[in-house]
């Protein structure tokens, strides 16, 4: 029995998971019926041969993008995130999604134009960030997140003194379980009362750990969203993804990355001294 293009191509192409994706193809003229642009309304015969090209709106993508690459393999890369930067942007314009849609990696499955970004981070949040090469790898990382299997750590700079540690925080976020770990702190020399803390995330809500901290009142220097009228030290929020941990979906081996702490955090950590 015949079907028309827009049902039939549901689940056929990657990218094309929805039925909302495949309108939007068919709407950008990105699906070809033996040639020829194909319509919502036309009916797939037996012999058409149907192909897709994702077609991405740049606005002239910034090519000179530097993002320090952490880990690669053929699957997968962990890439490091400048501070200020968007993860995805609709038209590409200095983010994460234009860096990989712009440059050349090896290995690249076919089923994907560029690496896909895994998980996002604020604009405003530095650190680790990670994209798959192949839709196998996309899909696994996918389903990893979502139970918890990737173990995401971050350092924040927070006002007031942190005495106690380790502790959770497990308030909801958007009505929605959320958990995050305080694992331990660190001294600062701060002026005004502050603390460094090491956090594991074990939930990715949005704003999450900047959220969860705000709640117990020990919010994030330079979060102007949460603590708009708290301590700002005029470099931006202190809060970045220095490590990240699982097992490969395909090799099976534990890939660890990390990285050091940023330049701007480095000013604030009290130096121990050692007897």
């Amino acid at each position: 029995m015949a079907q028309r293009l827009s049902r039939y191509l549901v689940d056929v192409f990657p990218g094309l998971e929805t039925a909302s994706s495949v309108k939007k193809a068919i709407k950008k003229d990105s699906i070809l019926i033996n040639g020829r642009i194909g319509n919502t309304g036309d009916y797939i015969r037996p012999c058409d041969v149907i192909s897709y090209t994702k077609k991405i709106d740049l606005d002239t993508p910034d090519l000179d993008i530097d993002v320090e690459i952490v880990f690669e393999d053929e699957h997968l890369l962990i890439l490091n995130k400048p501070f200020g930067m968007v993860s995805v942007s609709s038209r590409h314009r200095h983010s994460i999604q234009g860096y990989l849609h712009n440059s050349e990696f090896r290995n690249l499955d076919s089923d994907l134009v560029f690496p896909q970004l895994i998980h996002r981070l604020d604009r405003d949040t530095g650190g680790l960030i990670i994209a798959a090469k192949d839709l196998t790898t996309r899909r696994a990382l996918g389903d990893m997140l979502e139970q918890g299997e990737v173990q995401k750590y971050y350092t924040a700079l927070v006002e007031g003194r942190v005495e106690e540690c380790p502790f959770k925080i497990a308030s909801k976020v958007d009505d929605k379980a959320a958990l995050t770990y305080i694992l331990n702190t660190q001294p600062t020399n701060t002026e005004d009362r502050t603390t460094m803390l090491s956090i594991k995330l074990a939930t990715g809500r949005k704003h999450q750990i900047r959220r969860h901290l705000h709640s117990i009142c020990h919010p994030i220097v330079g979060d102007n969203i949460y603590n708009k009228t708290g301590l700002n030290f005029g470099r931006g929020l202190f809060l970045m993804a220095r490590r990240v941990e699982f097992l490969h979906p395909i090799t099976q081996i534990i890939v660890s990355a990390e990285i050091d702490l940023h330049a701007k955090f480095n000013k604030y950590v009290r130096k121990l001294s050692v007897l």
